[in-house]
């Protein structure tokens, strides 16, 4: 009984069932067997094998590598961490603009048309 018992386990009986002569029986000689439940019958099993799968230590994301920009004096400059992070979420989530107070400042940044006002 259980997992871990040493004693072999009982094998179930077979009994043999008289059919009467008028009971058609169905033609035997033809294997016709359902797949296990669960399974369609294909024969690739559960799915666990090659494949995209969950993906394993690729990062945390979709994050943007790079960097958001302002053109100051004619050159791009990349913005400090606390405004790029700030443009960021608004930029992945899907925004179509992001509005902002920081520094003492009042931001306005439009992701259609890349413009800060």
């Amino acid at each position: 009984m259980g997992c871990g018992s040493s004693s072999e386990a009982k094998q179930p009986t077979v009994a043999a069932v008289a059919v009467p002569p008028h009971v058609a029986l169905p033609d035997t000689t033809a294997a016709q067997v359902a797949p296990p439940a669960g399974q369609t019958g294909k024969g690739q099993g559960k799915g666990r094998g090659k494949g995209k799968g969950k993906g394993k230590g690729k990062g945390r994301g979709k994050g943007m590598k790079g960097r958001f920009q302002v053109l100051l004096g004619g050159n791009f400059k990349d913005y400090e961490p606390q405004e790029d992070t700030i443009l960021k979420r608004a930029y992945l989530v899907g925004q179509p603009n992001a509005r902002f107070h920081f520094r003492g400042q009042d931001y306005e940044y439009n992701f259609k048309s890349m413009h800060q006002r």
